[in-house]
């Protein structure tokens, strides 16, 4: 099963296209419940999700690999903060820690911040370590000094740079383990035109060969955005984000995509492609 639960929404209002808010805590449950019978193996979250660990730690994550991601925390302090997040979780250890800002690695602490990670992989804390990148230049200054276990990244219909740039395949050459998110690029690529906020009407021309193109694969934007990613054999992991069970069996119903996607979609404007610049 290569989705990977994402629970941004579990502790945040996250996403352009989300207009529900959070799942309340019974509907939080009924969602892990259907993920844990539908065979999905993977829960990703991060420290900065609110209250995103708390609410998996109060409902039961057994059996579950999480996958969890910190920021800002010298490496003599990682631990603490660690232990912290497995006690919200209520677990003993996770599967993956990611470090959220990649670019610690190569400040004035980051040696201390590497031994660390390596440190808590090393007593059985955490099984893999790893980073979440925003840019294949991110893998260029990291990876020549950091060999991570997991990468997380971006990667969707739009943005295809991680493929482009030939990080996919050099990632899986080195045998990492690669976890996709933003398949759905925060959910604008599955938006009805009529509810596309006005900021993006810049890319007009993309959108309309976007919706040419699944008016001829006759596929509705989820179809086409998960299947795309789900379909592409470098990718371990598609993390994706809900809201409710009935997105998660639309979700679990999509098939990998056997149609072509035009290059024409694909996109390195990064004020398009880059959610933290999208109120800049």
């Amino acid at each position: 099963m290569k989705l990977s639960l994402g629970t941004a929404q579990f502790g945040l209002t996250y996403g352009v296209s989300n207009t529900t808010g959070q799942p309340t805590e019974a509907e939080t449950a009924l969602i892990i419940a259907c993920a844990r019978q539908r065979g999905i193996q993977t829960i990703d979250t991060a420290v900065t999700y609110g209250d995103a660990e708390t609410r998996l730690g109060e409902i039961g994550i057994d059996g579950f690999e999480i996958v969890t991601k910190i920021s800002g925390v010298a490496g003599p302090d990682l631990a603490g903060h660690i232990r912290l997040s497995l006690s919200r979780l209520g677990v003993s250890s996770v599967y993956g820690l990611l470090l959220h800002r990649p670019l610690e690695l190569l400040g004035y602490q980051g040696t201390a911040l590497r031994s660390a990670l390596e440190d808590l992989r090393g007593e059985g804390t955490v099984k893999k370590i790893g980073v979440s990148v925003y840019d294949p230049s991110d893998l260029d200054a990291i990876v020549p000094t950091f060999r991570p276990d997991i990468v997380q990244l971006p990667y969707n219909i739009v943005d295809r740079r991680m493929e482009r740039s030939g990080w996919l395949g050099k990632l899986k050459d080195m045998d990492v383990e690669i976890h996709a998110r933003s398949a759905f690029l925060q959910g604008l690529l599955i938006m009805p035109a009529s509810s596309r906020p006005a900021r993006f009407a810049q890319w007009q021309l993309l959108w309309q060969r976007y919706g040419q193109w699944l008016e001829a694969v006759k596929l509705t934007p989820v179809e086409a955005c998960l299947g795309f990613a789900i379909a592409n054999p470098l990718l371990d992991r598609v993390v994706v984000g809900l809201v409710s069970t009935a997105q998660l069996e639309e979700l679990l119903a999509v098939d990998p995509l056997r149609d072509e996607v035009p290059e024409a979609l694909a996109s390195d404007d990064q004020l398009l492609i880059n959610p933290s610049l999208w109120n800049s």
